[in-house]
């Protein structure tokens, strides 16, 4: 309603729901709409705000909507398309839909509010950025926990306390009556996130994937916490063995960089050197995120004929980035250079793979293993995902 009034040219609405009695209280439908589809009704009211937008709507399913490549061209043609769904299964789907790379398709905007109404997030996935709405959540989560003021943010949207995260139904924000808040609370929160997504997309250099926390809380109390992100596009590697795409964080890759030049500054150009790769893979969508990075445990061992890595200390640090991450950054591989060489893995690299994938110390499914050759000035780099399953007969 807030673009209708604001003059958009077109809207395209999709809803597969209908109105129930519980969202009246939050939501600005009629009492003579129950019952009727949620994009119906929405584009009446429209029509009787606006009546020169032009309101088309579906009751469409959208997992299964953009997974139909006509339905999926009607969507692509908007200028914005905005998920309103705060749905896991969407926002997969979006994820899905948009992994090969290159992509194309407009600045896709995601609206999310907390199950009390007093605090929303909101990200923006663009054509130059490798990732959508999950994606995007994801570095949101990771960077707020980097945060000690952020605690409340994370206890909303990704809670770990036992009344938070016990299965019932329904749940709070569904179209129920257990939701708490007011269509004020909403409507402050939903306009204050149409302003500054205005705001992102009239900014020429927005090239980068975005996300903002809103916070009625704050105002309330005087202790106003709100934070914005914003990051430059990963690294995208293919995996030539098993077809995962290996996003790269721009902070990862420049902390190995920063490590190779150490060693090349303190054991020489022709030493290999190497460390832990921490980072998240998610099966259903064949993606494996590299995050943070550490350089050689102490008990590796460096030279020019190999690198092998070291394990004191690797467990230590990777229960430190599971506590602090909530289980979104833990322990995925291992790096190492081929100084002067390209990023090939050697016949001792398959060996290796081979003889921890079969053993019974490394108890998990997957290694990534990423090798970077020639310097840390012009690095060329590779990955590679090695399944436990490679080695079964």
């Amino acid at each position: 309603m807030l673009l209708a009034r604001a003059g958009v040219g077109k809207l395209q609405l999709y809803d597969k729901d209908s109105v129930k009695p519980g969202i009246l209280v939050r939501q600005l439908f009629d009492r003579y709409q129950i019952g009727v589809n949620k994009a119906k009704a929405t584009a009446e009211n429209v029509r009787f705000a606006n009546p020169s937008v032009e309101a088309l709507r579906s009751t469409a399913d959208v997992v299964r909507l953009l997974e139909n490549a006509e339905r999926l061209a009607d969507v692509l043609a908007a200028d914005v398309i905005i998920n309103a769904t705060a749905s896991t299964m969407v926002a997969a789907s979006l994820e899905k839909q948009y992994r090969g790379w290159p992509k194309t398709h407009p600045p896709i905007i995601s609206m999310a509010l907390g199950h009390n109404a007093d605090q929303a997030l909101m990200t923006m996935a663009v054509q130059d950025a490798p990732g959508i709405t999950l994606d995007i959540d994801r570095r949101t989560k990771i960077a707020l926990s980097n945060l000690p003021k952020a605690r409340h943010i994370l206890d909303e949207f990704w809670p770990i306390s036992p009344d938070r995260t016990r299965l019932f139904q329904p749940e709070p924000g569904c179209s129920s009556p257990t939701f708490r808040g007011s269509a004020a609370d909403v409507m402050a929160l939903t306009a204050q996130m149409t302003n500054v997504a205005s705001r992102w997309l009239a900014d020429p250099s927005a090239v980068a994937s975005r996300a903002r926390s809103f916070d009625l809380t704050g105002q309330r109390t005087g202790a106003l916490h709100e934070f914005e992100f914003g990051w430059p596009s990963d690294v995208i590697l293919p995996d030539g063995r098993n077809d995962y795409q290996i996003r790269v964080s721009q902070a990862a890759l420049s902390g190995m960089r920063s490590w190779m030049r150490r060693s090349e500054r303190v054991n020489g150009r022709h030493v290999e050197t190497g460390g832990i790769l921490f980072g998240h893979t998610d099966e259903f969508l064949k993606i494996i995120w590299v995050d943070e990075i550490s350089g050689p445990p102490p008990d590796s061992i460096q030279s020019a004929a190999a690198f092998i890595c070291g394990t004191a200390g690797v467990s230590e640090m990777n229960a430190e980035k599971i506590k602090r991450t909530r289980k979104s950054v833990a322990f995925v591989g291992m790096w190492h250079t081929h100084p002067g060489g390209m990023p090939l893995p050697s016949r001792t690299d398959y060996s290796a793979m081979a003889n921890l994938l079969t053993g019974d110390e490394f108890q998990a499914k997957r290694f990534l293993m990423m090798i970077i050759g020639a310097d840390s000035s012009r690095p060329l780099i590779s990955g590679a995902v090695f399944e436990r399953a490679d080695y079964q007969s």
